[in-house]
Order: C-alpha cells, then structure tokens, then sequence
C-alpha cells in the first residue's frame, strides 16, 4: 500500500507532477502497478474522510484499534486505564519521533510546546479522538504533499469530469482488476495481434497459447508483468491489454550438434557426446535420431529469451520451432522478468 510520506523534504512541486503523471495514465489507459487507499480516491473527487469505515483497506490496524476504542464498553473499565491514550499523533522517521498534539496544532509542519501535554482521551471525547486521528492520518499530517498531488491530478482531469464515478471505480480504472490476474486464455488470444512475420496459424504461436493454457495464477501474473509492466487486468479486461506477439528470426542451424565453428570441447561441456554405431545404416538412423534432441538442448543452453517492449504491450518471441524449448525459454524468462521491470 503507498501513501504520502509526513517527513519527506522532496519540494512539494514534484508532487504535483506526480498528480499529472497519474492523471496522464488514467486518461490514457494505463494500468498502474501501484496500490493507493481508497482514501486518496475520495479526495480527488472532493469527498471528505471522517469515518473508520474510510481507512480500514488503507490502515486496518489502526482501524481495528479505533473500532475497539469506539465500541468499548466502559463496564469493564474506563477508557483512560485501559487504553491510556491522549490526544497526540506520532509520525516516525528514519532518525527521530516526533509527536504532534491534535488538539493545538493544524498541520504536521506546525511547532509544539514540548512542556505541554496532551488531553487523556476519555469516554466523554473519544470520539472527537477518533474523529481528529482520521483526519490527521490521512490529511494534516501530509498536506502539503497530498493537495499538491490533487492539484496536479486536477490540472489535467477537472473534477467536473470526475462526478458520475465512485472512489472504487476510479480506482479500478487506476489500478486494474487487483483481482483480475487469472485470465482467460482463450479470450486474451482473440484480443491479441501478431506482427514480425507470426500470425495465428504459425507454428511458436500455437505452441505458445498451448502452454499458456496451462499456466497457474502465478505464471498468468508474471506473463501481466513481462509484457504490460503490471500484473492486474484493465477494467475492460483481456481486450484491454492490446498484446502484440512480435516474431524475433532465429538462425536454427547455429544451434546444430555439428553446426560450423562448434567445437567438440563445448559439446562435451554439456554432455552431449554420441558414440555411433559400427554399421552405416545404424549410424544414419542413431545420428537422426539424436539430431534434433541436441539441438534442443544446445537452445536450452544458448538461444536468445524471449524480451519485451511494456510501454506497447509487445512480446518479442524468437522463433522457436520446438515447444519445449519454447516453455523453457519462456517460462524461464517469465520469472527473470518477474524481479525487474518486464525485460529479460
């Protein structure tokens, strides 16, 4: 979950680039891989956050506290020797704590009188505890940084344009379908086109939906991430992505067991050693036969993986001619591409 910083010395302008960028993806379609509370969402249509309800997905912890807090029943003991709170906000940083005390000060940039202290909350002000606790978490305490952000988002989307959503949709056509990894193959595949030479009926594409149909929820996420950057579906789903398959030529016979400037000291660096029998005829036959699994093991080994492009959505897929070789590679560039940004 990422939220704005309290301490952050950044200027307050590259926030409010941020703000444009944000909105620039939005009106463009993108699907950011990020996750904001819904709070921030309810800000940039103008709604306000006063209630528990607003930071559960954001804060849960805090949420949970303040619930306990709201809905204690004082039978069992009073709110100050239980819960033994007062009216500050504490915002931590790298090297030091520093407390604010809601109660006096408006912003988090405002000064403390260290020799005061805060009101205990009690049953009486509770709620007004709670009350000040949201809007501190998520306003005071990070408002130069948040209204410069709005501001930016504004500059490029009017909140006029924004009225007919809700905080959960604007955030879906942000984010994407955080839950919308699983795919359907089947759907992805009318929606995806084919450049570089490939088209529906080559050889590595029907290879290539044929392994993708047995992919988990894992590999599904790791193939949204290589190719768009993002492991989340837009809102409109598969037919959103707009996946390019784009063929990438490779030049089969440099992968030959015998290919020209191959040594036999790189062969046996793999394993790869034939002893051939006597007869021609049985020597014909064992070297065909055993033609096309070293060179398959020679790809494994040597041929390029499959790269992308993520700002087009482009998969660049070599030529493979075999689909294990093509698994492999794949696969393997899948979860390379995993750990940084799509590219392998």
């Amino acid at each position: 979950m990422a939220w704005f910083s309290s301490h952050c010395f950044e200027p307050t302008y590259k926030y409010e680039l941020l703000g444009v960028l944000f909105a620039l993806s939005l009106h463009n379609g993108f699907v950011l891989p990020i996750t904001f509370p819904l709070v921030l969402y309810k800000r940039l249509l103008g709604g306000t956050i006063d209630t528990i309800k607003d930071i559960e997905d954001g804060w849960p912890d805090i949420a949970r506290g303040l619930k306990q807090l709201r809905d204690w029943d004082t039978s069992a003991g009073s709110v100050e020797d239980i819960f033994g709170l007062t009216f500050d906000f504490t915002v931590r940083t790298l090297d030091e704590t520093v407390i604010y005390d809601m109660t006096t000060a408006d912003s988090a940039g405002a000064s403390i009188d260290t020799e005061t202290h805060s009101p205990t909350v009690t049953d009486s002000n509770r709620f007004n505890y709670i009350s000040c606790y949201i809007q501190w978490l998520t306003d005071l305490s990070v408002k130069p940084k948040l209204s410069s952000f709005i501001k930016g988002f504004h500059s490029l989307i009017p909140l006029t344009e924004l009225t007919c959503l809700t905080p959960e949709t604007l955030q879906t056509l942000a984010e994407g379908d955080q839950a919308g990894a699983d795919f359907s193959v089947d759907l992805l595949r009318k929606h995806t086109t084919y450049g570089g030479g490939y088209d529906d009926r080559s050889k590595a594409i029907y290879s290539f939906w044929k392994i993708a149909r047995t992919w988990d929820i894992t590999l599904k996420r790791q193939f949204l991430m290589f190719v768009t950057a993002s492991d989340r579906l837009p809102v409109n789903g598969e037919r959103g992505l707009g996946i390019e398959i784009v063929r990438q030529p490779l030049d089969l016979a440099v992968f030959a067991f015998n290919a020209p400037g191959r040594t036999s000291e790189q062969n046996e660096g793999m394993g790869l050693t034939v002893d051939l029998p006597v007869d021609e005829y049985g020597r014909l036959m064992y070297q065909r036969s055993m033609e096309k699994h070293f060179r398959n093991q020679i790809m494994m080994a040597e041929a390029p993986l499959p790269t992308s492009n993520t700002c087009f959505a482009r998969l660049n897929l070599p030529d493979y001619d075999d689909e294990d070789v093509l698994r492999f590679k794949l696969e393997k560039a899948l979860k390379l591409g995993w750990l940084g940004f799509g590219l392998a």
